[in-house]
């Protein structure tokens, strides 16, 4: 019996990707599940409870819009930290975060119409924190030739979570009176928090040879170097349109339907997609072939949105949340790729990575502000929202295109340093 167990997760090792994984990776996956929980939970039914509040998707956008602005501000005293003390510090203080915005959700639920931009700074600097301490962590316990598995793994965590939890929330909120229902899952959000903090004293720690700001370097590099100068605009490009989406078509879909319940469905079968597109993307997707993937994903995204145009009704909705879900992915996950490896292609980048890291979350989120500003251009009307979702992934184009020179960029690089040696 004992032989046959071991076999089974010798082989569900080996389909993952884990087999290629060190010891170090494993544990921040670990982490990365109780981020999930309480992220997947923020994101979604915070939405909700907001448009509840105030049916106008400018009562969420406004939400959002502070979010992505304090996760903007605090990357940098993110960097800051993780240079002069330790990412896994940053990656804590991200948590702790966390925690206090589901204490305030908790506690001042009955009172979110004035204190929903509370909650939005705490949103914003767990945002900031966290995601610092993870990119940088996960540079650290990757290297080029495993990362893009890396990324892969981390996304079918994403994707179970997001197939799990949301339905189960979406019922569970829907079935109890008043604001019950919320105040439960937001309790679960930050018992998760708590128990996470065991395993974030696991992580090991990155060794850092310089306890000091690279501020400086980390500019000069972006103003000199041409890979930095490109990852910066397609990170921007990516924010443009990933911030909006990450919680646009839900709304939409709570606009159309005001049921919990049909959210949750609809998070659940986006999971199912995301799940098998994290998968697809570490199988399809090598080296040679990102871009292409990318290309191609952008294109069905647009000719599928265009439906929407045709009619835009609950069914509509959910079947272009599940094809977004699958084919963002080959955008979201080979933009992170490249940009680690843009982070990490030499110890001079590597040397000022905290920085760096903060300079592309600024852009980022940059973008997504500007998304959002472009949202609120168009009528709010529901043929509106579907032009302006338009004009986001029309941008995706270009950001393919500057991915592209990125990896033409790097490959003569290296070609020129083996040529050297």
């Amino acid at each position: 019996m004992w032989v046959i167990l071991k076999r089974v997760k010798l082989r569900t090792a080996e389909m993952l990707g884990l087999d290629r994984m060190n010891h170090k990776f494993k544990i921040l996956a670990i982490n990365y599940i109780f981020l999930m929980v309480y992220y997947t939970l923020e994101s979604v039914f915070v939405n909700t409870l907001l448009y509840r509040i105030s049916p106008e998707m400018s009562i969420v956008i406004y939400f959002r819009a502070v979010v992505y602005l304090i996760t903007g501000l605090s990357v940098n005293l993110a960097a800051y930290i993780a240079k002069t003390h330790s990412p896994v510090i940053v990656l804590k203080l991200g948590g702790l975060s966390y925690a206090l915005m589901y204490v305030v959700l908790f506690i001042g639920m009955d009172y979110m119409d004035k204190l929903k931009y509370i909650v939005a700074v705490f949103s914003g600097m767990g945002m900031g924190f966290y995601w610092s301490g993870h990119n940088i962590l996960l540079t650290h316990y990757t290297d080029r030739i495993n990362r893009g598995v890396g990324v892969s793994i981390m996304g079918l965590i994403q994707g179970v979570m997001t197939l799990l939890l949301p339905v189960f929330s979406g019922f569970v909120i829907s079935h109890m009176q008043g604001n019950s229902g919320y105040r439960v899952m937001f309790g679960l959000g930050m018992l998760s928090v708590l128990l996470q903090r065991r395993m974030q004293n696991k992580l090991p720690p990155v060794e850092q040879k310089k306890r000091r700001s690279d501020l400086r370097l980390a500019i000069k590099l972006v103003v000199h170097k041409t890979t930095c100068k490109l990852m910066l605009g397609y990170e921007a490009l990516r924010g443009f349109r990933d911030g909006t989406f990450i919680f646009f078509l839900n709304t939409l879909l709570f606009k159309i339907i005001t049921d919990e319940s049909l959210v949750g469905i609809n998070t659940f079968v986006t999971g199912m997609a995301a799940i098998l597109g994290s998968w697809a993307y570490g199988k399809l997707a090598v080296p040679g072939k990102r871009i292409r993937y990318a290309a191609i994903s952008t294109t069905i995204l647009l000719a599928v949105g265009a439906l929407l145009f045709w009619k835009a009704n609950a069914f509509t909705v959910m079947l272009f949340s599940v094809i977004n879900a699958f084919f963002n992915l080959f955008l979201v996950y080979t933009a992170n790729t490249f940009s680690f490896d843009v982070m990490g292609q030499n110890e001079t980048t590597r040397q000022c990575l905290p920085e760096m890291s903060a300079i592309r979350e600024v852009f980022m989120n940059g973008g997504r502000l500007l998304g959002l500003y472009v949202v609120m251009l168009f009528p709010d009307t529901v043929p509106g929202y579907v032009s302006a979702m338009t004009v986001l992934t029309l941008s995706q184009f270009l950001m393919v295109m500057m991915m592209n020179y990125t990896k033409n960029t790097m490959d003569r690089k290296q070609i020129h340093r083996m040529s050297a040696h």
